[in-house]
């Protein structure tokens, strides 16, 4: 069986190189957490995001819903966005392909569904480099989704620059109330390992009761111990209110079990 899918699909290449065919598809970005949804077709050995070939541009966003249903069994909801249209050359046709992202909440999953075409899918995490999506199982980068070049650049920033949620209690109303008028300008949390994937780029959703605001990292840096963190910030840089290092420390105490997760972690601030 495989051997038949593989000839077949030489064969449609060999057509579309001859005949300069022109075609158009959709793909689209599922995303959970830190990972992705990929497929990989019995044909080829690349894992790659799902979608398909469409017969008018206009009608990308119901066909994407339509592929998507048939190569993953997920019902998409709707999208956040179109990341672009990108003209794809690298299987001999001229096809144009239009992107398009659902994040999280947009989609729900109605589980594994066998399919004649797909060989293997699922959500995989990944991280950006040299123009490949590097797939990680079992934390071993081993697969490789490759990108054409003309839409690769869009792809890796979108997904380089993702939103984390950063909640304040009703008690520290002040914290978030200073960041939303722009006194407070650096944010600081135990640097667990959640905290250290956030990057230069990425977009914070600071949340406090039903108030929500949002602010770029502009640049992040770890620090080992509170001493090392005020070498670098001023004590009002991090809290208004706070004039020295025993204000900060007074500032932290009042969070759970935050003394340890500084000793163990260390700090990580974020410029707003």
């Amino acid at each position: 069986m495989q051997k038949i899918f593989d000839l077949l699909h030489t064969l449609r290449k060999w057509y579309w190189r001859t005949f300069k065919i022109k075609t158009f598809g959709v793909r689209v970005i599922i995303k959970k957490g830190e990972s992705i949804f990929l497929v990989k077709h019995r044909y080829g050995n690349l894992w790659v995001l799902p979608g398909g070939g469409i017969k008018k541009v206009k009608n990308a966003e119901g066909a994407a819903q339509r592929e998507v249903r048939e190569e993953a069994n997920i019902e998409i909801k709707k999208f956040e966005r179109i990341l672009g249209t990108y003209l794809n050359t690298q299987e001999g046709k001229h096809d144009a392909v239009t992107i398009l992202v659902a994040e999280e909440k947009e989609w729900e999953d109605k589980g594994k569904k066998w399919n004649l075409e797909i060989k293997e899918s699922g959500f995989l995490m990944f991280i950006i480099c040299h123009q490949q999506l590097l797939l990680r199982r079992n934390d071993v980068y081993r697969n490789i989704f490759q990108v054409n070049k003309n839409n690769f650049q869009r792809i890796g920033e979108y997904m380089e620059n993702k939103k984390i949620i950063l909640r304040f209690r009703a008690i520290n109303k002040d914290i978030f109330l200073a960041i939303k008028n722009g006194k407070k300008k650096i944010e600081t949390r135990a640097a667990s390992k959640r905290f250290r994937t956030i990057k230069t780029g990425d977009k914070l959703v600071l949340v406090c009761g039903k108030e929500k605001i949002e602010r770029k990292v502009k640049k992040i840096k770890v620090f080992k111990t509170i001493k090392t963190l005020l070498k670098k910030y001023k004590p009002w840089e991090i809290n208004p209110e706070a004039f020295s290092e025993k204000d900060l420390i007074k500032m932290w105490s009042g969070f759970s079990d935050y003394k340890e997760k500084i000793k163990k972690y260390g700090l990580v601030a974020m410029e707003l």
